[in-house]
């Protein structure tokens, strides 16, 4: 009797499996955990097979983090430990560059063949005191684009309010430091607004002022852009074009996709590190996926 075996992702917690034979054939569903080990047992077959490789071929990935610690279990947090395991991941299995440098790649029309960068959001205090330890050990690049109207202030983020203990925020002094370490500053506007929401008054002011707030503490041009919440409907082509209208090279998103040579520098696409991604094994799924889109 002859079997085909195939599967459909249906969403992040379930995959359907669909199995034909001679005169019959049949579906189930498989959730999470299982669907996690079955992602991580797919994703170590296409590292083994070279998969990994030929998605590398043609692309670049920009990877975004937002908090390391081991105080939060949450979608914005990542364990120390596997903050750890991703990059020797990404410095074992990609070139990892900062990102001017592969911005300078797309703006030239080069290869941006197996580059990978990685970024942060927003500018909590763990990024100063656990990642960025673990990132200079390495010798690997990244970039924190950072929300100054959170720099230096004990308020919490809305989407914080439930969190305990409740996340800090980076001061000037730190961020100045990690800016000494030759790690890359961007601006993430004032407020963490919602660029596909607020006016156009409104949105100007939140990039205008975030990259003159960053360049007038570092006394250094600030051109890396990336926009709060990071979905394809958190930005309008009016307020990326005052992105890029106020000298940045570059805005990023972060709803998922890879960078090509030919990318625009102002629609670049971010891989979010997620908690469903529990290893390098589950990234490399996802970028598989993302591979697939034209």
């Amino acid at each position: 009797m002859k079997f085909e075996f195939k599967y459909r992702e249906c969403n992040s917690l379930s995959w359907q499996f669909f199995m034909t034979w001679s005169g019959g054939s049949g579906k189930f569903e498989v959730m999470g955990s299982l669907k996690r080990s079955l992602r991580g047992v797919y994703g170590h077959s296409l590292l083994a097979g070279g998969q990994l490789r030929k998605i590398q071929a043609e692309t670049a990935v920009i990877v975004a983090f937002h908090r390391v610690n081991n105080d939060l279990r949450d979608g914005l947090t990542c364990s120390t430990r596997k903050f750890s395991n991703f990059c020797r991941f990404f410095k074992q299995n990609f070139d990892v560059v900062a990102l001017p440098e592969l911005i300078t790649s797309v703006e030239a029309g080069k290869s941006v063949e197996g580059k990978l960068v990685i970024t942060f959001d927003d500018g909590y205090r763990d990024n100063f005191l656990n990642a960025a330890p673990l990132l200079k050990q390495l010798g690997l690049p990244a970039t924190f684009f950072v929300t100054t109207g959170f720099i230096d202030n004990s308020n919490t983020a809305w989407w914080d309010n439930e969190a305990s203990p409740k996340p800090e925020w980076m001061s000037w002094v730190e961020l100045k430091q990690l800016f000494a370490e030759s790690f890359s500053i961007g601006a993430h506007t004032v407020s963490h607004a919602d660029l596909g929401s607020v006016s156009l008054s409104d949105a100007s002011v939140e990039i205008t002022q975030s990259k003159r707030d960053i360049e007038a503490i570092l006394k250094s041009t600030v051109d890396l852009f990336a926009y709060p919440y990071g979905g394809e409907n958190n930005i309008t082509e009016e307020t990326r074009g005052l992105v890029k209208s106020s000298n940045f090279r570059c805005c990023l998103s972060c709803h998922g996709g890879l960078v090509k040579k030919d990318s625009d520098p102002f629609h670049l696409s971010r891989v979010p590190i997620s908690p469903w991604q529990t290893k390098p094994e589950h990234f490399i799924v996802d970028l598989k996926n993302y591979s697939k889109r034209p």
